[in-house]
This record gives C-alpha cells, structure tokens and sequence, in this order.
C-alpha cells in the first residue's frame, strides 16, 4: 500500500479596512482557502539506469482556491521545508505570487524539485500561504492511512516519495511535441506534448511532466499552468479543458494501447537571451503498485527558442516645475515593442526625500484599465521611497498573474504625488518588469522654485580666412533649482572642429576633426549658481573673401521648465580678413591704321593686409587683334602661354604680398585682313 497523504484546508480572513477603526490581526481558520496538489507526489527515478540518464527533478504543485465569499487580495505561497537531497531546482524560487483570489476562484502554482537518487527517501514539504501582514498560514502534513478506495485529490498531503521506475512503452510515451518558435520575455512560452498510455485500471494515477532535467532554468521559465488538449482518457476522467492539473486519478477501466494524451504547459519567460532544453515525461501505475515512465525519454528534447526583450518604459511628469511645493501628475507608460503579448509583474517609481505619493489616478485618460482593475498591491496614501504596484490579472487572461500587455500595445499608469519642499529638482525613477528582468530607468525631474539657465558667447573678432577661430561658451545657473542641461553649438558651415575643452562633470559629443557639425555637452545635475565654460576652436574656410563675417549661435536647455527663456541663446560673429586684388589697364599706340602697334600695361596689386597666394592672370587680346610674338612680359611669375603669338596672355604670378603690385606688359597689332 502506497503511503499517501492529506492536506487539510485553510481560512484567511483578510484584514478588512474600516475609516475610523484599528485594523484587526489576519486570522487563520480551516475552512476559508483549501489547498489540493496538482502533481503526484511519487517521484520517478529510473531503477535501471544511473540517476542522471533519467529523470531527476519534477514539478510539484498546488491548486489554492478561496471558498468564501470575499475576494482575497495580496496572496503569496512560499514552498519550503526542503532538504535531505530534495531542493529547488535550476533557479527556481520558493516565493511565487498568488495575488488576488475572487470568492471561489483558485490559483495553482508550480515548483521545480530536485530529489535524491535513492528509492524510497521521503520529505514532507510545507506550504506557507501569506498575505504580507506577516503572520503567515503554513501547511506541512501527512495523509491519514489507509488511503481511501477512491481517493480524490484532496487527500493527499505535502510528503513527496522518490519511487523506482521501469522505463516502458506502456508508461507514458511521448509521441509528439512542438514548442513556440519565439519566447519575449513576459510573454508565454507554450509547449505541447502528446502521450500514450496502455491498459488502464480503476485508480490508476497518471503523472505528466513538462521537464525531467536537473539543469533546467526554472528560474528564467516559470512554469505557470497546464491544460489538456485533447484524451482519449475521458471515461477515466482525463477530460478536455482540464487546466492546471498533472496528476490524475483513474475513474474507470479502459482497456487497449495507444490511449493518447495532448497536454499544453505554458511557461513565462523572465530572463533575456537564454535559451533551455525541455524533456517531458510520464508515469503511469500498472498492476498494482508497478509504476512504468516513458520509454522514449531519452529523445523526447524541446528546445526552447533564445529570448528577447520586447519591453520600453517612458515617463513624464505635470507640470514640469513648481513655484513652491505644490502637487504634480506622474505618467508611466509601459510599451511592449513584440508582436506576440506579454506581461509585467510589477511596476516601480522610486521617490526622493520630500516626495511622497498621493493617489492613482483613474478614469478617462488616467491609468489603464489593464492596471487599475487587476492591482493585487499598491502604495499606501503618504508612502515614499519606492513605490511599488503589483500587478494580477482576470481569468480571461490565463494563465497569467501579471499586467498583461497585447502586442505593439502599451499600458499606462497614472499617479499624483505631493511635492513638500519650495526649492530644489527632484528626479523619479521607474521600471517595470518581473524579478529576472526590467525595463528602465525611465528619469524625469521636477524643479520646485526658479529654474533659469544662461549661456554667453564670444569668438576671436578677426581672423585671417583659413585661420582658427576660438569660441568661449558660458553657461550659468541663475535660478535655484537642479536641472540636467545641454548646451548645443552648430558650428557654423564655414569652419571646421579642431578642439574642445569642457569642465569637469560634463559629457560632449563632437564632429571629427576637420569636419563640421553639432556640438553638444550635457551635465546630470547642475547646482543653483554653478558656472561652466567651454572652449571651442574651429578653422575657418580658407576661400572666404575679405570682411566675410561667420556667424555662429548656442542654445542652452534645461530639463526643467523655465519661466524666462530669453537668456537661453547668444550668438558672436568674426570678421575674416583675406587679400584684396586690384586690377587697372592702359594702353599706348604708335603709328596708325593697320600699321599701328599697341602696347598694353596692367597693374596688379594687393590692397588688403594678406598675401593672395597662387594667383594666375589670364587675357584674351580682342578678336580683331593679334598678340605680337615674344612681346609679353612680367615683373613676377612664368608665362605660360602668349609668346607664341596666339593667345590668351597666361601667366603663373604666384604669391602677391600685402601692398606689392605685379606689372604685366605685351603688344598687339590689327589683324591683317582688317
């Protein structure tokens, strides 16, 4: 005869919140939450293999349903009372959250176990069931022996056995599977797997597992419930739509092989970039005490595709700033970038000295119906520090526990929360997400008092083309708050970025040098009357002509509203000097008609106060001349062409200094047939 055990029920009276009247202790009673195991508590080891070629780890679990008439809020179930070679396996957690309980709803929550690899080693496990008012209900007992001719679920306790098994077709062989093909962390990961069993007799247990692996990540895949698919066993009471349960009972004979099974496990992905391997398996009694697993455990391997993260969390804040203490509106919005649904477990704010929480804000527009219908926990009026909300979800949801996010969808919470001090910045910070994983931190300040950001601006005031140019950029804060603040200098299209000195404590992003394009710096945290200067040098174009003038501007920004922005923006100009060429022409003529000779004069001279460099003088005598052959000549530079008799007249000068003049000098004569 199998040892069997029994679990007697619980009552939770929750604390029940009357204005005016002292909150009472949470009682514990035995007929307001029953709890019945989900699981068989017969642990399978392979009696003809080493223990690590079969399986060694099982989930065990526990359906907890409220039988009274009031919903229960606030729910956890911690398992413990492990040990003796029975522990929690591959990260899983003892502490799971129940949330909330409708009068008559249940929850059924799962634990990976790892047990010894001996037969028959037995360890009574216990179930604490809590509400956070710290006086916890535990369960922890056998089950009245003899077990009855037709036990239910009910009358088996939290002692779990290590049972030696024979690997056989007739127990439980997995003859299909198939897994998701994508897993986004809060989503649900589904894996569905079909047994088949043999001859069935009145009473014999059925034990389905999703994972019989020792290193299994349990903690990163969470196994959140089960249902059948489809059986062949409905006689024997294994019926279609039967959720959270991998343990059964047979209620009557059926006779034949391939009896067929199709069970969905459904995970909740917590981690990113993790991927596993699942090994389903199943048991079954025959005869009377002879348990058989699956024959074909060895090949039965799902593996689960690597995941991602598909959450973003954004958040803002009405108003922006404060004259005096006063109160605000905080926004979180919580954006699941996924084509396939998924969840968050909590969302956080955490709030800095002097702040504290007022209320959530529901209705149109406010926070979500999706977080306002299923919070289980939520601040209290008047709390600081972080703030957390908990999130619980309807039974239409399942089976998730959590704030439930559609894909490329988003959810939204809204809170209001009381400013106490008249000066300062005070910054929140938020995340949402599960144990494993959260999005964040999404930051956003709130300045009580004067905020006012100044900048200043000066640049050399002349400077020759091709030269640098040095800009100083102030920045000051003169109001009495503590903003994040950037400073954003475009340089202007005819210079080039050589350098840049900043303060400590401030971060910039630059062009490469010598090229052009946005500067900007930014500082985290900028105290009232704090200073900052920076140093720009820049060279200009060296093409630009005299008495061109570069225009350049900075803009100052401050993460907290300002009142006077007409201080945010300064702009400076710089002269560039650059050689000035003049040209003058004159002409003599000797003789008349078409034997007269002219001969031409140029002067070129450099008015300005830099040397023009490779400067080439090019003429074209008019079409009805003819340039004298060997006629033209230059105080400076090489001829290149005219000499010849054909032209143009061209000539390399080279470089002409400030104030020196270049003479050029050649004849033409009427062209002949004129």
């Amino acid at each position: 005869m199998h040892r069997w055990h029994k679990i007697s029920s619980l009552l939770v009276i929750l604390a029940i919140l009357l204005s005016g009247i002292p909150t009472p202790v949470l009682a514990i009673n035995v007929s307001s939450v029953t709890v019945t195991v989900a699981t068989d508590p017969y642990l399978v080891l392979d009696s003809n293999k080493p223990c690590t070629q079969g399986p060694n780890t099982a989930y065990v679990g526990y359906t907890i349903r409220n039988t009274t008439s009031t919903t229960l809020n606030k729910l956890t179930a911690t398992l413990g009372n492990t040990g003796n070679g029975f522990v929690l396996g591959g990260g899983q957690v003892a502490t799971q959250q129940i949330g909330t309980l409708d009068a008559g709803a249940s929850s059924t929550l799962y634990w990976l176990l790892q047990y010894p690899c001996s037969a028959g080693k037995r360890q009574v496990l216990s179930l604490t069931v809590n509400d956070d008012s710290n006086q916890p209900a535990t369960i922890s007992r056998a089950a009245v022996t003899p077990l009855p001719a037709s036990p239910s679920l009910s009358d088996f306790g939290t002692e779990v056995v290590t049972s030696s098994t024979i690997s056989a077709n007739a127990g439980g062989m997995v003859v299909a599977s198939a897994i998701d093909s994508v897993a986004v962390v809060g989503g649900s990961l589904r894996a569905d797997v079909t047994y088949s069993f043999g001859n069935i007799a009145v009473n014999d247990r059925f034990n389905m597992q999703p994972s019989g692996m020792t290193g299994f990540n349990a903690g990163c895949f969470q196994l959140l419930g089960s249902e059948i698919l489809q059986s062949d066993l409905t006689s024997a009471g294994v019926t279609v739509g039967t959720r959270d349960r991998l343990f059964f009972l047979a209620s009557s004979r059926i006779n034949g092989t391939n009896n067929r099974v199709q069970v969905r496990y459904t995970f909740q992905v917590l981690c990113a970039g993790k991927s596993d391997t699942l090994k389903a398996y199943a048991a079954q009694t025959s005869g009377n005490t002879n348990i058989k697993y699956s024959g074909n455990y060895d090949s039965t391997n799902l593996t689960i595709p690597t995941t991602t993260g598909s959450l973003a969390i954004s958040k803002s804040v009405s108003p922006l700033s404060l004259s005096m203490a006063g109160t605000v509106e905080y926004t979180l919005v919580i954006s699941n970038t996924a084509g396939i649904t998924t969840t968050v477990n909590r969302i956080t704010d955490t709030l800095p000295i002097n702040v504290s929480y007022d209320a959530l804000l529901t209705g149109s527009g406010n926070t979500d119906a999706a977080i306002a219908n299923y919070l289980t926990s939520q601040p209290s009026n008047g709390a600081t520090g972080n703030l957390v909300w908990i999130g619980g979800s309807s039974s239409a949801n399942y089976p998730h526990k959590s704030f439930v996010i559609g894909a490329n969808q988003q959810i939204k919470l809204v809170y209001r929360a009381n400013i106490n001090a008249n000066s300062g910045t005070f910054t929140t910070t938020g995340y949402a997400g599960n144990s494993k994983y959260r999005a964040g931190p999404a930051t956003i300040s709130v300045g009580v008092g004067s905020a006012d950001i100044a900048t200043t601006m000066s640049a050399t005031t002349s400077v020759v083309a091709g030269g640098n140019i040095v800009y100083t950029i102030g920045v000051q804060n003169i109001g009495t708050t503590t903003p994040a603040v950037t400073m954003e200098f475009p340089l202007p299209a005819d210079v080039n970025y050589q350098s840049i000195k900043a303060p400590s404590g401030w971060t910039c992003t630059v062009p490469a040098v010598n090229a052009t394009g946005l500067i900007t710096c930014t500082q985290a945290t900028m105290t009232a009357s704090s200073t900052a200067s920076f140093t720009v040098t820049a060279k200009s174009n060296p093409g630009l002509y005299n008495q061109y003038s570069v225009q350049a501007a900075v803009t100052v920004k401050s993460s907290i509203q300002e009142l006077n922005t007409t201080n945010n923006f300064a702009t400076t100009s710089t002269a560039i000097s650059g050689p000035v060429i003049t040209a003058t022409k004159d002409y003599t003529m000797v003789g008349i008609g078409s034997s007269a000779v002219y001969t031409y004069t140029v002067l070129l001279k450099n008015t300005g106060t830099v040397a023009a460099s490779d400067v080439v003088y090019e003429d074209a005598p008019d079409p009805n001349n003819q340039l004298v052959a060997a006629s033209v000549q230059t105080s400076k530079g090489t001829i290149s062409n005219g000499n010849s008799g054909t032209g143009p007249v061209r000539i390399a000068i080279g470089t002409i200094t400030p104030n020196s003049t270049v003479t050029i000098r050649y004849r033409v004569i009427p062209k002949s047939n004129l």
